[in-house]
């Protein structure tokens, strides 16, 4: 069981793209378990529409992590330690907090969906 790194309470495990993932009920905040990630982009099973793509592309890319970001306080839920803010995959302009012991990555609202599309786009 782990609870939501904002601090909204137990967050519930739900099958996603072939991965058990934590999902957050209030926030919708995620909890991604070392190499859950990677299995969910590699996956390719969710189908979106146009629209959505559209606007995901409009407002992800850009390097670096802002300010707001590289100072906010969350804790690995497996070892306690910060999580670090990272650009997925430098350029993606979507910012994951990963555990430097690869415990596994917390995403906000939306950032998973984000993810995938970019890099569907990529390929």
């Amino acid at each position: 069981m782990v609870e939501c790194l904002n601090g909204c309470g137990v967050m519930r495990e739900t099958a996603y793209e072939g991965v058990q993932i934590d999902i957050c009920p209030e926030c919708i905040g995620v909890w991604l378990d070392d190499s859950e990630l990677a299995t969910i982009v590699d996956a390719e099973g969710r189908v979106w529409p146009p629209g959505v793509v559209e606007k995901v592309l409009a407002v992800t890319g850009g390097m670096g992590v802002p300010k707001h970001e590289r100072h906010r306080a969350l804790d690995c839920p497996k070892c306690g330690q910060r999580l670090e803010p990272v650009n997925y995959q430098v350029n993606s302009g979507v910012i994951v907090n990963t555990c430097r012991e690869r415990h596994g990555v917390w995403l906000d609202a939306g950032e998973l969906a984000k993810i995938q599309i970019f890099m569907e786009n990529r390929r």
